[in-house]
C-alpha cells in the first residue's frame, strides 16, 4: 500500500467516523501503525530478512528487526481492524470429517 493510499483510507474513515472521537483516535492510531508497517516493508525490501552483524573477527546472520516489528504491528493492526468495525469476517474453518468408530475386536 502506498502512502498516498494510507492517506486517502484515513480520510475517508475520518469521515465515516465524524461523531465518534473514540473511532476517531483509534482510526489515528492504525493510520501510524500502516505507516510503520510501511517503513518495514521498505526496510526488508532493502536489507531482506536477514541481517549480518560483524562483531569483531565473528560474523553470524540474525532476523531483520523490521521482520519482528511488522509482527508485532500485524496483530495491533487487527486489533485496531476489529474495534473500528472494519475487520474481515473469518473464514470459517472447513468442515471436520467424521471419524469412524473403531471397535477393538477381542481375541476371545
Amino acid at each position: 500500500m502506498r502512502v498516498s493510499d494510507i492517506n486517502k483510507l484515513r480520510q475517508e474513515l475520518l469521515k465515516e467516523y465524524e461523531n465518534d472521537a473514540l473511532k476517531r483516535a483509534y482510526v489515528e492510531r492504525y493510520i501510524s501503525f500502516l505507516k510503520i508497517d510501511k517503513k518495514c516493508d521498505t526496510d526488508i525490501n532493502k536489507n531482506g530478512t536477514m541481517i549480518w552483524i560483524v562483531n569483531g573477527s565473528q560474523r553470524f546472520a540474525k532476523t531483520n528487526p523490521a521482520v519482528t516489528t511488522k509482527l508485532e504491528i500485524a496483530k495491533k493492526l487487527e486489533r485496531l481492524e476489529h474495534l473500528i468495525g472494519i475487520a474481515a469476517e473469518p473464514e470459517a474453518p472447513p468442515p471436520k470429517e467424521e471419524k469412524k468408530n473403531k471397535r477393538k475386536s477381542s481375541l476371545i
